[in-house]
Formats: structure tokens, sequence, C-alpha cells
């Protein structure tokens, strides 16, 4: 499995208007992907929840974008040390059968926990992705990947 280092920030987008007005007045940002629908469902073992621990560092998924669909499952945890920073252990994957996922998981008792719907707007600057998130039934988020 090939090793990708990635960084990532996502927050609370309070003035959704402000940050979208600065990417398109700067030339160098450039449109790349325009009111993208994305499902997420997560999912949590039988024999434990997901959502006990809090803040929630553990999580299952799968996605519907495009048509398709993937699989993920992320797992952060804090390295030790003085300077200890957080790591995501990260496995995804892209799946042909979806409903042969949704019968493995319910064969294996793995539960549904929550469809989270959510459209999707992405900038490119230079080698960074800024994405604004609005997702259904909750608020906006900017995502910033690099």
């Amino acid at each position: 499995m090939k090793k990708r280092i990635e960084i990532e920030a996502k927050f609370e987008l309070l003035n959704d208007k402000q940050l979208l007005e600065k990417l398109e007045k700067n030339s160098e940002v450039k449109l790349v992907e325009e009111n993208e629908i994305q499902k997420d469902t997560y999912f949590t073992p039988n024999d434990r929840n997901f959502l006990d621990k809090r803040p929630v560092a553990e999580w299952l998924r799968t996605r519907e974008e495009k048509g398709k669909y993937s699989i993920t499952y992320k797992n952060w945890a804090k390295e030790d040390g003085e300077n200890a920073k957080f790591k995501c252990r990260e496995v995804e994957t892209n799946v042909d059968d979806i409903e042969a996922i949704r019968e493995i998981f319910n064969v294996l008792k793995v539960k549904e926990l929550v469809v989270v719907e959510k459209t999707r707007t992405s900038y490119l600057y230079k080698d960074i992705i800024i994405s604004i998130d609005t997702v259904e039934k909750l608020r906006k988020f900017c995502r910033i990947r690099i």
C-alpha cells in the first residue's frame, strides 16, 4: 500500500460570503468542483460504539459520490512525547458493490449510525485544496487540505 502524507484542517465556517469573495477575487485560485453531492453513511461495531469516546476519534463510513462508492476507516491517535501530534490512520478503497458491503456489515453486526449529506465546492490554490461543505440540516464548514 502506498503511503502518503496529508495535512488537513477543518472548521466551522461562520462567514462563507467573505471567504467566497476572497477566493473568487484571487486569479491564482481555480474552481475545481462545484456543488458536488456526497452522501456519507457512518457505522460502528456492535460490541463498541465509536461515539462513546469524545472527541470521536474513530469512524467507519461509506461514501456515495458521482454514482461511485468508497469505504473508509479512520482512527486518530496522539503520539507519545512532549510535543505530541495527532496522527490519523486512514484506510480507504473504492467499492464496486455497495450492497455487498452492507450485507457484510449486517452479518458482522456493524450497525448504521447516521447518514450525512453534504454539498461540496472546492477550489485549488497552488497545491492547496480549499473546500466549502454545506452539511444538510447543520451548517457550513471549510476544509483545507495539502
